[in-house]
């Protein structure tokens, strides 16, 4: 995860920008968590260096941690804010036959020893909040995160920020 600024230029407010409720471990961080999760199985925080500035109101200026998951598979998970780029959260899949990158949320590239990046185009369907509560208040299948799922996502966050 790197930023430009935090909080970004549209999220001007004091809440976010706190070191007792802001962040972008907790604001971002999580949905890249449950992802992982999600598709590869519960992490385990073996060790994590957040950086805070002299302030203590303010909130991480980085952080960097190692993760694991299942079978001891590592997780490198970090992120930046005031540099000199415009935002860009990558969540990158390594593996033998080459490597998957989900870019900015929507641009999905995969590279192999062969090509050094080339995006997957993908026909997805569209979904709503309303549309998935709906689905949920009938007993189906969402996407909807699940108070367990989140709990979850909550104590690697813990885990991370109380290294």
């Amino acid at each position: 995860m790197q930023f430009k600024q935090w909080p970004r230029e549209w999220q001007q407010n004091d809440w976010i920008s706190s070191r007792e409720q802001g962040g972008f471990i907790r604001e971002v961080a999580p949905h890249f968590i449950h992802m992982i999760h999600d598709v590869f199985g519960e992490l385990d925080c073996v060790h994590s260096f957040v950086e805070y500035p002299e302030d203590e109101r303010f909130c991480e200026t980085s952080f960097s941690s190692l993760l694991t998951l299942p079978g001891g598979i590592p997780v490198l998970f970090n992120g930046i804010a005031g540099i000199g780029q415009q935002e860009h959260l990558s969540f990158k899949v390594f593996g033998d036959k080459g490597t998957l990158d989900m870019q900015n949320w929507s641009l999905l590239v995969q590279s192999t020893t062969e090509n050094s990046g080339e995006i997957i185009k993908l026909n997805e369907p569209e979904t709503s909040l309303p549309a998935e509560l709906l689905k949920a208040i009938r007993g189906d299948k969402t996407l909807l995160v699940s108070f367990k799922e989140g709990h979850q996502v909550q104590k690697v966050l813990e885990r991370i920020l109380l290294s």
